[in-house]
């Protein structure tokens, strides 16, 4: 159990930051973003970046402002013709003896129907935006990121916190100025592999000994 909560909770925040990144992106300021509310899958194993991308797209996480709206309108016209067939087919059992009074009484319906659909859209509007804000705010990524993904180059491997094409500019800076270095400032010294110290030592039975010691050693003798 330990194992899929930590999973579902490193899925949950990585699905986060994704979600942050694109609200950031000028294509996707005024969409509306949403998480899943519980998800299986989540527990299982945790998902690569492709993998939350695709999973994002599928589940429709981020729907654009026109998209919404399209639906928004679909749904509520498949609700008022339902609606508008109900009461047809009840207009049809019952006739009345005033039509006039039939025709003001459905061009009421048919303002009140209009002006509702002016309310949803609006409330969604700006439910799109404080849900944006809250994501701004509540959210914390990387400012390196964020300015390649402003400037659309959301694709970019990076090394460390920079990409390919910083990081050889750095690495040839630091090597031209350690060239100026070494011509400013040459090795006087040839050196020959060995320190001062050892080249004072000679090996005797194994063990590396003084010269100076192994000679009085020899002359005691």
């Amino acid at each position: 159990m330990e194992i899929k909560a930590m999973n579902y909770k490193s899925n949950m925040n990585n699905l986060i930051e994704i979600l942050s990144l694109y609200s950031k992106m000028p294509k996707y300021k005024n969409a509306q973003f949403s998480l899943p509310n519980i998800c299986s899958d989540f527990q299982d194993q945790i998902f690569t970046q492709s993998e939350l991308n695709h999973y994002i797209w599928q589940h429709k996480l981020i729907q654009c402002k026109d998209q919404m709206h399209q639906e928004l309108e679909l749904i509520t016209d498949n609700r008022y013709a339902i609606e508008e067939k109900k009461e047809g087919s009840t207009e049809a059992s019952t006739l009345s003896p005033y039509p006039e009074k039939d025709d003001q009484q459905k061009r009421k319906r048919k303002y009140v129907r209009i002006s509702d659909k002016l309310k949803d859209l609006n409330f969604e509007i700006n439910s799109n935006s404080d849900e944006n804000q809250y994501i701004d705010q509540n959210i914390q990524s990387d400012p390196v990121q964020d300015d390649y993904i402003k400037q659309g180059i959301d694709n970019q491997k990076l090394v460390g916190k920079y990409d390919l094409q910083e990081r050889a500019k750095r690495i040839l800076k630091y090597k031209t100025k350690a060239i100026k270095h070494r011509t400013l400032h040459p090795i006087m010294k040839k050196f020959n592999g060995r320190s001062k110290v050892a080249t004072n030592k000679v090996r005797y039975n194994g063990r590396f000994v003084k010269a100076s010691i192994l000679s009085q050693a020899s002359s005691n003798q």
